[in-house]
């Protein structure tokens, strides 16, 4: 499992352990992140301000487990949240 632990990084969580991941693309509040495939995970949603008055993202990010690295995602999402 992904958990967004801030809006600067997520971390690794399972039945035994968590491990910190990667600092993220850009500071995000409330976003989701998932597991996709065995080396990749998409990061979306959220907020680009602490505010509840706007900011909504609608980009996607793809965070390769193997390169370590982030990439625009799929496409951005069709209603921001």
């Amino acid at each position: 499992m992904l958990k967004v632990n801030s809006a600067l990084w997520f971390q690794f969580v399972s039945l035994d352990e968590s491990t910190p991941g990667p600092s993220l693309v850009q500071p995000l509040y409330g976003s989701c992140a998932v597991k996709f495939t065995n080396t990749k995970a998409i990061l979306m949603g959220g907020k680009t301000t602490t505010d509840h008055e706007g900011g909504d993202a609608s980009n996607t990010f793809v965070y390769s487990m193997e390169t370590n690295e982030w990439s625009a995602g799929p496409g951005s999402l069709s209603i921001a949240r």
